[in-house]
């Protein structure tokens, strides 16, 4: 369309058309601000790693698994209820060690808002920080990490995209996961922590709502 429009005299003086006949790269500050922002993300996913657990959850041949966040450095941790129901064997995994922590305690558990909190043995685990519900904006980065239990390593996994909706439901965005992802933390750019992943019924990922878990913890 744009070569056809270029060689009508009458739009001539317009600037886009000025523009395009003088092949000026229009495009080139998208591409820069793209590459700037994927750099960004790696570093956060580098950065914001070692707060992610992998969660493990057994009682005989019923296995759950997804993660969780490391909430403070002496070793609570913040993941969904439904990882960790009564009764199963809870096995938590810290960075990239596929040997689990065993001796876990069940701290709390909201069953209305799918929230618990576990306690393991620890010193000097790293943290991260919420957001301000406030600032999370509809089309607005956001990026989640989450831990895959393997046989014979713990394998990290991410997936970014964007807000979609921030509602009453929680915060929902255009990012679609398979649901062993569940109870991912959810990050903004500046690494503040959005919710913990919940897998709808379409694949797509939304997030307890911040004011819950700020609730569930007493914040």
């Amino acid at each position: 369309l744009l070569p056809s429009m270029a060689s009508n005299p009458v739009l001539a003086d317009f600037q886009f058309i000025k523009d395009w006949n003088a092949r000026t790269q229009i495009i080139a500050p998208v591409q820069e601000i793209v590459v700037t922002q994927n750099e960004e993300i790696e570093r956060s996913i580098q950065r914001l790693d070692s707060v992610v657990v992998g969660i493990r959850s057994v009682a005989g041949a019923s296995v759950r698994e997804g993660s969780g966040l490391v909430y403070t450095s002496d070793g609570l941790i913040l993941t969904l209820a439904s990882l960790v129901p009564q009764y199963y064997q809870i096995q938590v995994y810290v960075g990239d060690s596929i040997e689990p922590i065993t001796d876990v305690q069940v701290v709390k558990r909201d069953l209305v808002n799918n929230l618990a909190l576990l306690k393991i043995e620890g010193d000097g685990l790293l943290t991260t920080g919420f957001s301000n519900e406030d600032a999370i904006v509809v089309g607005e980065p956001l990026f989640l990490i989450g831990k895959v239990i393997g046989a014979e390593e713990i394998e990290t996994r991410a997936n970014q995209g964007i807000v979609t909706a921030v509602n009453t439901l929680g915060v929902l965005t255009n990012i679609q996961e398979q649901p062993l992802l569940v109870g991912s933390p959810v990050f903004t750019m500046r690494g503040n922590v959005v919710g913990l992943t919940l897998i709808r019924s379409t694949g797509m990922v939304k997030t307890v709502t911040l004011p819950d878990l700020k609730e569930f913890l007493g914040l």
